[in-house]
């Protein structure tokens, strides 16, 4: 996509303060699907003649956006909206490893697949009115070993319908693939890229009745990590709780 494909995509922007009203406009596109994840955006001089601004503030609207996680600049090639379709398996938001570096699992269970009423807790976290539908989702990862099957995590997912309304069980169950990891799988079936997520994480061992709910065992001891994603804008589009098994575990991230 060149930039003549963008010059009805970019209105002449008002005065002051230009680079913030600049980043709108960009952002403005993304949402719209205008620019989809994983396309090139028009370089600064393009963006600069199309807007009627100058360089220096088309750089800072988009280092801006580069910073939240929606752009991406690749050193000699231009920048591009944010994607997981080039990452592999382990990136920021995916901060759980094995201590001896093996692979924690190699199987993936959908364990279950319904519309229900968001969770008062959950909708606030995601900003939206009690008792609006959401998409609830539960995934066992499995460390399979011969013939021996040991659960190393529980993913569960509330996913608000607005984004993930094309998602399907089925989908779920037999498009992801072995290299996926969860963002990578909805960047490439649904065109939803997470830029940021805000995060907490706690120590817990498994109720009798939170394990009944979740097909584990009771006492299982995790770290819960519990994260708002967010995509474009840092609109919330999901709420993720991974419950982690202990055994053998490592968390690494960046500060």
């Amino acid at each position: 996509m060149d930039s003549q494909d963008h010059q009805d995509a970019l209105p002449m922007l008002s005065r002051e303060p230009l680079y913030l009203k600049l980043k709108q406009v960009l952002l403005k596109n993304i949402r719209e699907g205008i620019w989809k994840t994983g396309d090139k955006i028009p370089n600064e001089q393009q963006l600069a003649s199309l807007c009627n601004v100058s360089i220096g503030t088309v750089r800072k609207a988009v280092q801006m956006l580069a910073d939240e996680g929606v752009l991406m600049k690749r050193h000699g090639a231009g920048t591009y909206v944010k994607t997981f379709k080039t990452l592999g398996f382990y990136h920021q938001f995916q901060p759980a490893c094995s201590i001896d570096n093996t692979q924690r699992y190699n199987k993936r269970k959908t364990i279950l697949f319904e519309i229900v009423p968001i969770p008062d807790a959950i909708a606030f976290y995601l900003s939206v009115p009690r008792g609006h539908s959401v998409l609830h989702i539960i995934r066992h990862m499995i460390k399979e070993d011969g013939k021996a099957e040991k659960l190393v995590s529980i993913d569960e997912l509330f996913l608000l319908p607005r984004y993930f309304g094309k998602l399907t069980e089925n989908a779920l169950r037999n498009r992801f693939q072995d290299s996926d990891s969860l963002y990578k799988f909805y960047d490439r079936e649904l065109g939803i890229a997470v830029t940021s997520q805000k995060c907490k994480i706690q120590y817990e061992e498994l109720t009798s009745q939170e394990a009944q709910r979740l097909q584990a065992s009771a006492g299982m001891k995790v770290l819960k990590l519990s994260r708002i994603s967010m995509a474009f804008g840092r609109t919330p589009i999901g709420f993720r709780i991974n419950r982690m098994s202990v055994d053998n575990l490592e968390i690494r991230f960046d500060l």
